[in-house]
């Protein structure tokens, strides 16, 4: 293969409610991959190129990607699809598109695809995937490659998960460069391995637009506890939380924006009532990493509780924070790691969401004899049917 060029461009994608919790439901990749091939052999040779039409979201589910288009020299082809063997092992077989190719001796053909493809994951946060190293497959190496991800908004550490120090989520290889609004790998002469497969984790557009807005708003207006509160609900949206916050993109110090934007917003206006729930909720989300450490909750929760309660006694929302703190701290003594039920977080407002880019595919051979890339994996893979004598 003498190149292998991938774009994957991330876009946002519009719900009617927001109750789903997974991120493809919000983000979506659309993938063109072009692949330069040399027949170095002295004869023609013709046989069938195959790709998997299934991605996985690595614990058994599985979707089809959309829209998939082919081209050969840049004249589309007519794709079939046929059953194939899963590259992941999830199934015992899954669909392939199929389409015949002719190779010239001594003379390049060049292979295009496009297709769309969503997201691994949960919300806020997605990983895509682009898998090269079923390129192996082909004779010889990949003489250049370059994947490319790119986003709908400058790339930060607060919307794409960049330290491998923090998490594992950080882009997969190293040797990435951060480009403006895109995150880009290269490669040359690759012979790849399931250790060269890209990855990159980022954050929803619409959340994204939504936290840049409230910090415009609070610049313009810092004395207002409505900014304020904007500002903290879209930045409680940017972070992911499981028992705590999740080191992906902002993290901690996202979570701690959120934390001190509501007490601006409460500390500008304390009639506020409504707020001291939601505010009480976000700081027992967060403080599962303090009880664990300390057995207590930290001051602010105890207060937080204390002034929404003085205002609101019968608050249903409070009332089940002050329970859930007693019986937590009853069993800190005994659990050394606590990881209490917590009540499902209310859902915060936030700003409508924004466009974002996709993801990409690859090259290899026959679905049966190609061996199943590990971990959670997004894909498109080209193969070929029949096998080659030169190329």
């Amino acid at each position: 293969m003498v190149s292998e060029e991938v774009l994957l461009t991330i876009e946002g994608r519009e719900q009617e409610t927001d109750d789903s919790h997974l991120a493809s439901d919000f983000m979506a990749g659309h993938v063109e991959a072009t692949f330069v091939m040399r027949n170095q052999g002295a004869e023609l040779e013709s046989f069938d190129v195959w790709f998997p039409l299934t991605t996985s979201d690595g614990f058994g589910s599985s979707n089809q990607v959309q829209n998939f288009g082919a081209w050969v020299d840049e004249v589309p082809v007519e794709v079939s699809e046929s059953t194939g063997r899963d590259l992941l092992d999830f199934e015992e077989s899954v669909p392939w598109a199929t389409w015949p190719v002719t190779f010239p001796p001594g003379q390049d053909t060049i292979l295009r695809v496009t297709y769309d493809v969503l997201p691994i994951g949960y919300r806020p946060f997605g990983d895509f995937h682009y898998i090269l190293e079923t390129g192996a497959d082909w004779q010889d190496t990949i003489g250049e490659a370059t994947v490319t991800i790119r986003l709908p908004y400058p790339v930060t550490p607060e919307n794409t998960t960049l330290d491998p120090a923090v998490s594992h989520h950080a882009p997969h290889p190293d040797g990435f460069q951060v480009q403006d609004n895109e995150v880009v790998w290269r490669f040359t002469n690759l012979e790849p391995t399931s250790d060269d497969n890209v990855r990159l984790n980022v954050l929803e557009p619409d959340r994204w637009q939504a936290l840049v807005a409230a910090r415009e708003a609070v610049v313009a207006a810092p004395d207002s506890a409505e900014a304020q509160l904007e500002l903290a609900r879209a930045a409680r949206g940017a972070v992911s939380m499981k028992h705590g916050v999740n080191p992906f993109g902002g993290g901690d110090a996202l979570a701690q924006v959120a934390s001190d934007a509501y007490v601006r917003s409460l500390k500008l206006d304390p009639q506020q009532n409504e707020i001291y729930g939601e505010y009480a909720e976000w700081l027992l989300w967060t403080s599962n990493r303090y009880l664990s450490e300390n057995g207590t909750y930290p001051e602010a929760l105890y207060d937080a509780v204390a002034r929404g309660l003085e205002r609101l006694p019968d608050d249903e929302r409070l009332l089940e924070i002050q329970e859930i703190i007693a019986s937590q701290e009853a069993q800190s003594t005994a659990t050394p790691t606590l990881r209490p039920t917590l009540p499902s977080p209310t859902p915060v407002p936030t700003t409508p969401p924004l466009p974002s880019p996709t993801a990409a595919p690859t090259a290899t051979p026959v679905p049966g004899n190609s061996s199943a890339p590990g971990g959670s994996l997004c894909t498109g893979t080209l193969l070929w049917g029949l096998i080659p004598l030169a190329l």
